[in-house]
């Protein structure tokens, strides 16, 4: 999505090398997990900021792209006609993203608590991106009657959905995007969200397929989407010797609409893909009346090209099927299918 050397040139420290870099993702990763408390110290050191927005920054955001790539044309016609504020923007990250993806938006606002990371953020700004719609501050900006897009990038992990919730209520945007991380505890934040939004004339537009309760709602699992992709060669470089995964990447992606709705009649959503077995794909769905329901999907359905573009699919991608026989375990053998983005 974005040009990765100009990225690197517009770091706060453009001076650090592959290693150093790969040496403070790897201090990053580990307060990501398992040093929780120690976060903030992200936000006060400069090179830790660069090494976030070198890494961190352009992946994330494809996962802004690839929530585009599951609306509709209408639907972001529509958020283009907005103002979109990205909560909790970091380096900029959904800010970026978003006008690439949503060029003809009204203005584009980055809201970040840290100093640094909003220095870093108007740096890539004026440095690389130099769009005047764009702009960046540490606090919230006023209330008006100007329509919205809020979205919410790894943001509600941190400040807590009541948090979330207070932000939306004093907005009323017309449309909210969440993407955080694809953990079974955000999971649990954001079907809480879920509940809460529907009661105020919200509706979930991605990923669930009806606007029932969440099949998955009570039990120990969670719903969330696998994003594969490719990166730029250098950023490829930069992960493996960070040692850090950044080709498919786990995310909680859920995008709403203030009182609209768009027709998901006949189709269902994959939201895991299973272990496949040697004759067939095995694939976790959700379907339009929101039920779960394990689809075995025979291999000799396709040619062998197809084969090999179904195994790299993500889970999130929406699918049409008939029914061949029913299994046992909620698990039905599909007859036929199409499968969104492959022929």
């Amino acid at each position: 999505m974005f040009e990765y050397d100009k990225i690197l040139k517009s770091l706060l420290n453009p001076n650090l090398n592959k290693q150093q870099l790969a040496k403070l993702i790897g201090t990053q990763s580990t307060q990501f997990t398992s040093e929780r408390t120690k976060l903030k110290n992200n936000y006060s050191d400069e090179d830790l900021i660069s090494a976030y927005t070198s890494f961190y920054f352009p992946t994330n955001a494809l996962k802004l792209e690839f929530l585009t790539e599951h609306l509709s044309e209408q639907m972001k016609a529509e958020i283009s006609k907005t103002h979109i504020l990205d909560i909790g923007t970091g380096p900029g990250t959904y800010v970026f993203a978003a006008s690439e993806l949503f060029s003809d938006a009204l203005s584009f606002t980055g809201v970040d608590e840290s100093k640094l990371m909003i220095e870093q953020a108007n740096k890539l700004n004026n440095e690389y991106f130099q769009n005047p719609k764009i702009g960046f501050s540490q606090t919230l900006p006023n209330v008006d009657d100007a329509p919205r897009t809020l979205i919410f990038g790894n943001s509600i992990n941190e400040m807590g959905m009541p948090a979330a919730f207070k932000i939306i209520k004093r907005y009323n945007p017309k449309f909210i995007i969440c993407i955080e991380p694809g953990t079974k505890d955000v999971f649990k934040d954001l079907l809480a969200l879920r509940k809460k939004l529907l009661l105020i004339d919200y509706k979930i537009q991605y990923p669930c397929m009806g606007q029932g309760t969440c099949p998955l709602e009570g039990i120990d699992d969670w719903c969330h989407q696998s994003i594969k992709t490719s990166l730029d060669f250098e950023l490829e470089s930069l992960s493996q010797v960070a040692k850090l995964d950044r080709k498919v990447m786990p995310a909680t992606i859920h995008f709403y609409a203030l009182n609209q709705i768009e027709d998901k009649s006949g189709k269902a959503r994959i939201i895991r893909l299973k272990k496949n077995v040697k004759h067939a794909f095995l694939w976790d769905v959700c379907d339009e009346n929101n039920k779960s329901v394990t689809l075995e999907v025979p291999k000799k359905l396709f040619k062998k090209k197809v084969v090999k573009q179904l195994e790299e699919i993500s889970s999130g991608i929406c699918v049409r099927y008939t029914i061949d026989k029913e299994l046992e375990n909620s698990t039905v053998r599909v007859k036929t299918i199409e499968v969104e983005g492959v022929e």
